[in-house]
């Protein structure tokens, strides 16, 4: 029964083109019985049976796609044949839409976002400036200023704090204002230079949202070292994990919030588990690898119940706590919400939605950098000037990066998108509880 009302909603529109098309045959066939064309009549029984073979096909349709109409709360049955009206007319070029053409969506843009009727908070980066603001434009303010360009943010999973990477810092931003705290930052005679490039990576708050782990990696043409670290909070600086000969490795948080876990893949040759896996523990009191388990396995990938077996609990991030820059939004990009809901470019390079129960249609048509700037960047051309979509939290609404006009606000149900911040924006985010 699900397939078969996400059916009646994906070919919505097409139902009701052929409900239109038997009405207009319909009406044809009525006309064509009272007119004598070469002493030629339709005869009584084949007029009875046109009637009632249209009834028939006409209530069945109507009666589906009223079911279908019914189906999604996002929509009322008016709206719901209002678009399928709409969509039919850009079908025959009748009226088409202006919003669909070529650069729809910035003739639909409107310069503020008063009219979002359940406002959000959201986090926003311009340079080394990190931003809080409601998605109806109100409550903008600075909450922490870095010295450098903040590249990442990551929300501890209780959402009372920020951690923020710069290319030579970590530090610590809190939402209710209270001071930048700094966790980490790259000594001066460390800074990258020549062949030696630093960077800091692997960001992971512990799920009791008091420690976090990451990694400075050196690399240089002749080797490379990582090097990891764990902050608590407590103690001033934060403190280097002893790793002896396990580099090429990835920490992974506890359950429990009291250690780090890592594998290793050991290389043997056995049918019936072809894989062996050494596993390791870190505690935080002591700071160094110890063994934990050896673990044989059929497949790449030790499943959650033979780690559980092995007294192995990991912790699972949210990657919803995470805003950074992803790749690009591109034709054939989809941006999926937590309850279904879809975004997406089609071939005619136009902003697609369909909710959660199957309901899905146009929005506006979008523009390359290469139609929209005079000069665009030179192998830029093709990019779109819709560079980032994302879901907030609620799914009501999501937020766009525009090129030209920076942070957008849409509201796919009610066709409408609106500037929020009109700069240069480089991540952004809100916080998913």
């Amino acid at each position: 029964m699900v397939w078969f009302y996400l059916f009646l909603n994906v070919y919505f529109d097409y139902i009701v083109a052929a409900m239109l098309a038997g009405l207009s045959a319909f009406i044809v066939a009525k006309i064509l019985s009272r007119v004598h064309f070469q002493r030629i009549t339709l005869n009584f029984f084949l007029g009875r049976l046109l009637k009632f073979v249209f009834v028939i096909s006409f209530a069945a349709m109507f009666c589906l796609t009223w079911m279908a109409a019914q189906s999604d709360p996002d929509f009322s049955p008016g709206q719901r044949y209002r678009q399928a009206f709409r969509s039919i007319k850009n079908w025959m070029t009748l009226a088409p839409d202006p919003f669909l053409a070529r650069g729809g969506l910035e003739k639909a843009l409107s310069m503020d976002t008063q009219w979002v009727s359940h406002p959000e908070k959201i986090f926003y980066a311009i340079g080394t400036r990190l931003y809080s603001i409601r998605t109806d434009g109100s409550r903008n303010r600075l909450v922490a200023e870095a010295q450098q360009d903040i590249k990442q943010a990551v929300f501890s999973p209780d959402g009372t704090a920020i951690v923020l990477k710069t290319e030579a810092e970590v530090l610590m931003a809190f939402p209710d204002g209270r001071p930048l705290e700094t966790v980490y930052r790259i000594p001066d005679t460390m800074q990258s230079s020549g062949n030696i490039r630093i960077r800091i990576g692997g960001i992971q708050w512990s799920p009791d949202s008091r420690k976090i782990c990451f990694f400075l990696d050196k690399t240089s043409q002749a080797a490379s070292q990582t090097q990891w670290f764990v902050y608590d909070g407590i103690n001033p600086q934060a403190r280097a994990i002893s790793m002896g000969m396990y580099q090429d490795v990835y920490l992974n948080w506890s359950q429990d919030s009291r250690g780090l876990y890592f594998s290793q893949r050991i290389g043997v040759r056995d049918h019936d588990a072809p894989y062996f896996w050494k596993w390791f523990e870190i505690s935080l009191e002591m700071l160094k690898p110890d063994w934990k388990a050896d673990i044989r396995h059929a497949q790449l990938d030790v499943p959650e119940d033979v780690l559980k077996a092995n007294g192995i609990l990991t912790a699972h991030e949210d990657p919803r706590l995470r805003f950074e820059s992803p790749r690009l939004f591109t034709r054939g990009s989809h941006v999926i919400s937590p309850t279904g809901r879809r975004l997406w470019v089609n071939r005619q390079l136009q902003l697609c939605y369909q909710s959660a129960y199957g309901v899905q249609f146009s929005l506006f048509g979008l523009s390359r950098l290469g139609d929209y700037l005079m000069f665009p960047p030179d192998g830029r051309e093709a990019e779109l000037t819709v560079q980032d979509v994302r879901w907030l939290p609620s799914d009501r609404y999501a937020l766009i990066r525009h090129y030209t006009h920076g942070l957008l606000v849409l509201d796919p149900v009610r066709r409408r998108v609106g500037v929020l911040v009109q700069d240069r924006v480089s991540i952004f985010g809100a916080y998913p509880g």
